[in-house]
C-alpha cells in the first residue's frame, strides 16, 4: 500500500507530466500533503513551465531545485499516462527501483513498481481516497486544490 512505501521513505520527489493542468497540479499538492503529515520531506518537479492560468497556485518546491536523484528512496507520479509525458525525468523515474504512479487514464503505460490506477474523471479523486483512507484530516488548502483538479479534469462538472 502507498502509506507504507511512504512511511519507509525518508526524501520523496513527486513528479507531473508536461503541460500540468489543474489535476496534475492538485494532485501534486495533495499527495505532497499526505507525504509531509508523514513527517517526509516532498519535491515536486515538472518538466515544463506551469501556464499563467495556473501561476496564482503557490505548490511549495515545485520545480525549487536541481532534481538529484540520489536524494531519494520514493518517487510518485501524479496524472502521468504514459513516462513520455514526464520529459526529462522519464528515464530516471521508469529506471528507479521504488516508484508509485497514481492515475486514471484508461489507456496508460504501467510505468511504476506500483500502479495505482483507477477509471475516474481526475486523478484528484483517487489523491482524495488515498488521504481518506490514510485518516488525515483534509485542510482547507488541500481540499481546494483537490477541488480544481476535478472541477478542471471533468469540465466543471460537466
Amino acid at each position: 500500500m502507498i502509506t507504507t512505501k511512504i512511511k519507509k521513505s525518508k526524501k520523496v520527489a513527486i513528479f507531473g507530466h508536461q503541460s500540468p493542468d489543474g489535476d496534475c497540479l492538485g494532485s501534486i499538492y495533495a499527495i505532497s500533503f499526505l507525504c509531509k503529515s508523514y513527517g517526509k520531506e516532498v519535491d515536486a518537479f515538472i518538466d515544463d513551465d506551469i501556464s499563467d492560468k495556473y501561476k496564482f497556485l503557490d505548490i511549495p518546491n515545485l520545480n525549487k531545485l536541481e532534481f538529484d536523484e540520489t536524494k531519494y528512496d520514493l518517487m510518485i507520479s501524479v496524472d502521468v499516462a504514459s513516462g513520455r509525458l514526464l520529459g526529462k525525468y522519464k528515464d530516471i523515474f521508469e529506471s528507479f527501483n521504488n516508484t508509485i504512479v497514481i492515475d486514471h487514464h484508461s489507456n496508460r503505460d504501467m510505468i511504476g513498481t506500483e500502479n495505482i490506477v483507477t477509471i475516474r474523471p481526475s486523478c484528484c479523486e483517487i489523491v482524495y481516497e488515498l488521504i481518506k483512507k490514510a485518516k488525515k484530516k483534509f485542510t482547507k488548502e488541500v481540499a481546494t486544490m483537490l477541488y480544481l483538479g476535478i472541477a478542471d479534469d471533468t469540465g466543471c462538472f460537466l
